[in-house]
């Protein structure tokens, strides 16, 4: 009985010793396991970092769009104000134009008199203003077309970043899922690896058991016929005496 106990004893050390080096492939396995834990975490963080960074250039974007259509809409104003202008020095022009179709000394305007000359001297400067004034009114034209389409570029640029950063939360929300699930996986291997190793221990407990019953059964068999010689009734009279009070 006590071989069969150092039996199982040995076998236990010895299933010890053999899993030693699962133990260590266990060790370098967990260490790479953190490793990789900590350069995913890191490389993670930091894509999660400049993807929020892009709201700088986002928020940028949508402060020069705003700048640009807030300019347009003044340009846009002055086109206006600068067109009922030259409406009226048209209205004007066109008058004292069809009134030089009169060929006379002298002409009247407003209550005043005035020599063809003065007329036309006038009507030169006139036009000249009107097409001054002309002139800023398609350069600030050009100008307001600048800034809508600058403004619309912005958008653009706002939408295709926000979209862009849109698309990259995403991708590292799906990373973190993925990351989860291996690590799930990652632990359930250890735990079946633990339960491999125990299982043997059971088996090797139930095999040294099952040999113990057996030298048991043979131990009793030696004990179990009792034979009775001299003396023996005398003995179960002693007995018999001892326990009748």
């Amino acid at each position: 009985m006590k071989k069969i106990v150092t039996f199982a004893v040995i076998a236990v050390v010895g299933l010890m010793v053999i899993n030693s080096s699962r133990v260590k492939v266990m060790t370098a396995r967990v260490k790479n396991f953190i490793n990789d834990q900590e350069s995913i975490d890191y490389q993670i963080e930091r894509a999660s970092i400049i993807v929020n960074d892009l709201d700088v250039p986002i928020d940028k974007c949508r402060k020069n769009e705003a700048v640009q259509r807030n300019q347009a809409e003044e340009i846009d104003r002055k086109i206006k104000t600068y067109k009922e202008n030259l409406s009226e020095q048209d209205e004007t022009i066109l008058a004292i134009r069809e009134a030089l179709n009169t060929d006379k000394p002298t002409y009247e305007f407003s209550g005043k008199t005035y020599t063809r000359l003065e007329v036309e001297s006038d009507l030169a400067r006139k036009f000249s203003r009107r097409n001054s004034l002309k002139g800023t009114i398609e350069g600030l034209e050009d100008l307001y077309a600048a800034k809508i389409q600058a403004a619309d570029a912005m958008l653009a640029r706002t939408q295709s970043l926000m979209n862009k950063q849109n698309e990259l939360h995403i991708s590292i929300e799906k990373m973190v899922a993925k990351k989860e699930l291996l690590d799930t996986l990652r632990v359930t291997e250890g735990v079946e690896l633990d339960e491999t190793v125990l299982a043997e221990v059971d088996k090797i407990l139930q095999d040294v058991g099952s040999k113990l019953d057996v030298a048991e059964q043979l131990a009793m068999a030696n004990v179990d016929e009792i034979k009775i010689e001299e003396g023996t009734e005398d003995l179960l009279a002693m007995i018999d005496a001892e326990f009748s009070n």
